[in-house]
């Protein structure tokens, strides 16, 4: 899937969705949500950062097209692109992070856990 980098590193929203929400446990950085006919750019969390971050992420696509990255000042890495279930440690700079979550028809499920190393 080709995105633009300039709207995949923007704080503006740039979607449209039959449904498209997403859940933060209260007291553990933990989000669940679920895209249904999405496409656009969405931003999902937007949190605190450390040297390391240690990410687990679930993520089922039923349908069309999805990235799953992280944003940094003006740099977007890619976590995973289409279906993927995995843990990773990231090298990130402190300050703040948010996750963004990129689509084009797609319909999919998510479960994402986050804690400082």
């Amino acid at each position: 899937m080709i995105y633009d980098h300039d709207k995949a590193v923007s704080k503006i929203n740039r979607r449209k969705a039959l449904v498209s929400f997403t859940r933060k446990h209260l007291f553990k950085p933990a989000y669940k949500g679920r895209i249904k006919a999405f496409t656009g750019y969405q931003t999902l969390a937007v949190f605190k950062t450390g040297d390391v971050e240690y990410l687990k992420i679930e993520l089922t696509v039923n349908k069309g097209e999805v990235i799953l990255g992280i944003v940094q000042g003006d740099t977007f890495h890619t976590l995973c692109e289409g279906s993927c279930q995995k843990e990773m440690e990231l090298p990130v700079q402190k300050g703040f992070g948010r996750l963004r979550i990129i689509g084009e028809h797609a319909d999919a499920t998510y479960i994402l856990k986050r804690r400082q190393v």
